[in-house]
C-alpha cells in the first residue's frame, strides 16, 4: 500500500513540475519594415516575433515598396529533443522550460528601374506598328451608345 502511495506522490509532483518547450521565430529583413507572410498568412512587419508549433519547411513572403516581393522557403530543423521518446520526456517530465528561438534574416532585392530611353524607343515602335495596322474588315460597334435625349 505504501508503494502505491509513493508512486502517486511521484506522478503528482512530476505533473506539477512538468516542463514545456517554447518555440518562436524571429524574422528580420534587409531593409527592415517589410510585410511578412508565413505560409500565406499575414504576420506583421519585420522584425517580427511569433510562436510556431511544428518543425519543417515554411514559406516566408516579404513585400515592401521599392523592392521585389519575394518568397523564401525556410527549413526549420528539429532539435534532438523533438524526436521520440525524448519529446515525451521533455514535454511532460523535464522540470525546466526550454526555449527554441529560431532567427532568420532575409535579403530583399530592389525593383530594377527601367531606362527611360529604352521605354521611349519601345513606345515609338508600338506607335509605328499601330499606324501600320490595316483597317478593320468589320464595322466597329460603339461600346457606349449615346444616351437617349
Amino acid at each position: 500500500m505504501r508503494s502505491r502511495w509513493n508512486w502517486c506522490v511521484v506522478v503528482g509532483v512530476l505533473g506539477l513540475v512538468s516542463g514545456c518547450v517554447e518555440r518562436r521565430f524571429v524574422i528580420d529583413s534587409n531593409p527592415p519594415a517589410a510585410k511578412v507572410y508565413v505560409n500565406g498568412e499575414p504576420i506583421g512587419f519585420t522584425p517580427v516575433d511569433l510562436p510556431f508549433t511544428y518543425y519543417g519547411t515554411y514559406n516566408v513572403t516579404l513585400e515592401r515598396d521599392g523592392f521585389q516581393t519575394q518568397t523564401f522557403p525556410w527549413r526549420v530543423k528539429a532539435p534532438w529533443y523533438a524526436y521520440p521518446p525524448f519529446d515525451f520526456i521533455v514535454e511532460n517530465t523535464y522540470p525546466l522550460k526550454l526555449r527554441d528561438i529560431r532567427r532568420q534574416q532575409f535579403e530583399m532585392s530592389r525593383v530594377p528601374q527601367p531606362q527611360v530611353e529604352d521605354l521611349r524607343q519601345q513606345a515609338e515602335q508600338l506607335r509605328e506598328r499601330g499606324h501600320n495596322l490595316p483597317e478593320p474588315q468589320y464595322p466597329v460597334e460603339e461600346r457606349n451608345p449615346p444616351a437617349p435625349q
